[in-house]
This record gives C-alpha cells, sequence and structure tokens, in this order.
C-alpha cells in the first residue's frame, strides 16, 4: 500500500471516529456530496446540518454521513431559527460554518455573469452567518472571483463580512500543496468572529506534487471508462500526455480535453463532462477516465460512496466538491484556535469518545421478536431495527413514555411529515410531530399521557 492509500485510509478512519457531544461543530452550506464534511470530521468536528438542494448528491451525503441532519432544500426556504433549532444550538454556539456557493458562475470558464442567480446565492449564506453568528466561518471560490470582473463581487462579500462582525484573511490554495494529486487552485476565506480577538490562519502547504501515478497505484486495473464521440473521438490521438485540446488545429472548443500526465499532478477537476466535446483522458488509453480515479483525484477514499445512476452525474458530484486532504488542512487549522479560545493546552485535547466511555451495545431485532424488550431500574425499553414512522402506528396509544430515535433525522418537516394521517398514528404521536415543526418537541410524560 502506497504513502496516498494510507493517508487516505486513515482520512475514513479519523471520519468513522466517535465523537464527544461537546466537539466543536461545524454547518456545511452547498454540503455536495459531503468533500468539504469528510475533512472537517477527519479534523475532530462534529457536524450538526448539512444544507444541499440537489436530491442524487443528498443521497450520497446520507450515505456516508447517516448521522448528520440533511436540509435536502432551497437554502433560501431555511430560517436561521429553523437552522438553529435542528443543530440544537444557540445563536454564537457554533464553531464553525462552511459555505461554497456555486461557483460556475464566477469561473473564468463560464461567462463570469453578475446577473446569473446562481452568483449570488453567496447572500443566502452570509443571512445565515449573520443570524447565527458560528465562532468562524470558511468560504471556498474559485480563482475567478479575485478577476478584475468580479472585483465588485469580492469587495461586497468582503464589506458583508465585517459588518457581520468577522475580521477576515483570504488567499489562493493549491490544492496540490496539501496532498491532493492535483492542480486545483481555489480561494479560501477564514473568518473569526470579532469578539473572540483571535487572528484568522490558513494552513501552509507542505510536501512534494502527488502524481497522477500515484493518485491511482493499487486501482484494479479494469475500470469502466468513456468512449469518446464524434469528432472528439478523431482529436484524442493527438492529444499528448499533458496537453489539451488546444494544440490541436481542429474547429471547436476542445480545450477542456485533457491528456493527463503519470509523472504530473492532475489538471483541476471539473465538474461538466462531455464524451462529445470534454473529458479527462487516461494518459495511455484515448478513453475518458474511470469515476474511481477522478474520485482518487480527488482524493476521496475508495469506502466513500459516490451515488447516481449515470456516471456523469457521480462525476459532477465529485468535481463540485472541495477536495477532503484539503478541507482537513483547513479545518485543523479551524479546529486548534477553536481549542485555543478555551485552553491553552491543546494537546490534551481529544474529541473523539474514549473507549470506557462507548455506548453499551445491544443487538438490533425486528419489532416482531418479543424477545427483544428489556428491564431497567425505570422500567421496560425496547430496541426496535429500521424506520420510526414505519413502526409508531404498531405501538398501542397510552403505551410508552418516550421514543428515542437515532440517527436524528432531520429534513424539512413538511415533507417527513407530510404524509401523516391522523388515523394511522396514536394520538399522542400527532401531537408530538405537529409540535416539532416549530420546534423540538420532547414526547409527552407519562403523566401527560395518563391526562
Amino acid at each position: 500500500m502506497t504513502t496516498y492509500e494510507k493517508e487516505l485510509k486513515a482520512l475514513w478512519q479519523a471520519h468513522l471516529k466517535p465523537r464527544r457531544f461537546n466537539a466543536p461543530t461545524v454547518i456545511s452550506l452547498f454540503a455536495g456530496c459531503g468533500g468539504s464534511s469528510l475533512g472537517y470530521s477527519a479534523a475532530g468536528f462534529r457536524e450538526v446540518l448539512a444544507v444541499e438542494y440537489d436530491a442524487t448528491a443528498v443521497e450520497s451525503f446520507l450515505a456516508n454521513f447517516p448521522e448528520v441532519p440533511i436540509w435536502g432544500d432551497d437554502i433560501g426556504l431555511l430560517s436561521v431559527d429553523e437552522a438553529l433549532s435542528i443543530a440544537q444550538l444557540k445563536r454564537g454556539e457554533l464553531n464553525l460554518l462552511d459555505f461554497s456557493p456555486p461557483c460556475q458562475a464566477d469561473s473564468r470558464a463560464g461567462n463570469q455573469d453578475l446577473n446569473d442567480p446562481r452568483s449570488r446565492l453567496w447572500k443566502e449564506a452570509t443571512r445565515l452567518l449573520e443570524g447565527m453568528k458560528p465562532k468562524h466561518f470558511v468560504m471556498e471560490a474559485v480563482p475567478g472571483l479575485i478577476s478584475p470582473k468580479l472585483r465588485p463581487k469580492l469587495d461586497a462579500q468582503l464589506e458583508t463580512f465585517h459588518k457581520c462582525g468577522y475580521q477576515v484573511v483570504w488567499a489562493t490554495l493549491c490544492a496540490a500543496d496539501f496532498g491532493v494529486p492535483q492542480k486545483r487552485r481555489r480561494v479560501i476565506f477564514h473568518g473569526v468572529r470579532n469578539d473572540l480577538n483571535i487572528v484568522p490562519l490558513l494552513p501552509s502547504g507542505h510536501g512534494r506534487h502527488r502524481t497522477v501515478a500515484d493518485a491511482w497505484a493499487g486501482l484494479p486495473p479494469f475500470q469502466y471508462r468513456s468512449t469518446t464521440k464524434g469528432q472528439l473521438a478523431t482529436l484524442v490521438t493527438q492529444i499528448k500526455p499533458g496537453r489539451t485540446g488546444r494544440d490541436t488545429n481542429l474547429k471547436g472548443n476542445y480545450f477542456s480535453t485533457k491528456r493527463l500526465a503519470w509523472e504530473k499532478p492532475a489538471f483541476t477537476v471539473c465538474a461538466q463532462v462531455s464524451t462529445y466535446g470534454g473529458l479527462f483522458l487516461h494518459p495511455d488509453l484515448d478513453k475518458g477516465i474511470s469515476v474511481a480515479e477522478v474520485a482518487r483525484l480527488q482524493s476521496f477514499p475508495d469506502e466513500f460512496q459516490i451515488c447516481g445512476r449515470k456516471w456523469d452525474e457521480r462525476w459532477q458530484q465529485i468535481g463540485n466538491a472541495v477536495p477532503p486532504l484539503l478541507a482537513k488542512a483547513i479545518g485543523e487549522v479551524v479546529m486548534r484556535q477553536c481549542l485555543d479560545s478555551v485552553t491553552a493546552d491543546i494537546s490534551s485535547v481529544d474529541c473523539t469518545i474514549a473507549p470506557d466511555e462507548q455506548p453499551k451495545q445491544f443487538p438490533l431485532q425486528s419489532i416482531d421478536g418479543r424477545n427483544n424488550l428489556r428491564n431497567t431500574e425505570s422500567g421496560r425499553y425496547e430496541i426496535i431495527d429500521g424506520n420510526c414512522l414505519d413502526h409508531i402506528p404498531k405501538l398501542p396509544d397510552h403505551s410508552i413514555a418516550a421514543c428515542i430515535t437515532s440517527p436524528p433525522y432531520a429534513m424539512q418537516r413538511k415533507k417527513l411529515y407530510g404524509g401523516i394521517h391522523k388515523s394511522e398514528y396514536p394520538a399522542w404521536t400527532v401531537r408530538w410531530m405537529q409540535a416539532s415543526q416549530s420546534t423540538h418537541a420532547t414526547p409527552p410524560s407519562e403523566q401527560q399521557l395518563a391526562a
């Protein structure tokens, strides 16, 4: 196993470690499939809410972060109060708000149109920033944001951050400097709330740049690779390793078709690919690279699940993501500053659960098996495996004192509870669910049930 494979394996294992309830918290806006979330998790953060509109990306996120509540709707419909309620935090308690607004309208590869609706989504993030008052925030943007054409937008963002009460640093970071085998440049903003009296920092790169050969070591030789079509099929034979379609004499916009070189880092992975006009070509083969190969170029571990029926759906999620190793490096800097504000000695602070604090494990059994009732000092409890909303109708009314579910699914509640029919659920459950649409309601006590 190569050094890169070991690092990705360690990244995944760090993500899987359980967290203390008081570990520093993070909310991810425009979370996508979870690239930044994976990096922050590996850095020790406990994610308490993710926001993502794309249904396929939500599916991927839940496959890898099943315990994280996700708002799978328009961010404009998410109020500050609702976000804090789902995260179970008060204003000012959140440690880190992360947001990577859609960048297509800002990219130099596009039109850099300030009137594009996607170009204004950062204002939804700053609305939540101002309302929740996190201690830190991190924003990722494409280098096009600092171009002369978009300077008015950059100035407006910095002014808004300052009005919200944050001191901000920003810089262009190259993912290759942080172990990602890709020359991906992104503008990273780190803001710290003024009252904390902490100077915001950004990570410094280190080590040699990893290559495509480093990235793909250990992958199975057989991969599904897309075949070029149309005029592109005749073009690819002319593109040498490390070069692009711009080198050819054929008419058309083939500059986004690029052939990788084994001994160099990859070009920047883009979200949009086409077998007719824009592909990442294999160094040796006249075909596009596979989803597994592009995931390695973005520093996703092999264990990370990317959902989607079509290969270009999965590619798009990977291309839109923040490389997890870059996010981890940023998260570690923010984590140190979070802990520095609490204790001078951060070397002894561990955000994971110690072995003697691990929750007791009980076998999960179906609701039909009556041998899963267990006695405690305060009475009996039952462990049920499955969807709680499927099982609640089978519970007799006035039969339980509390219902605890895990994970705490908290997608938009009108969607989650929209199909409830009062005739199907116990009366107390309907009242509980109706109340939870405006607040985190506690199940009724035995005295309330008796009344």
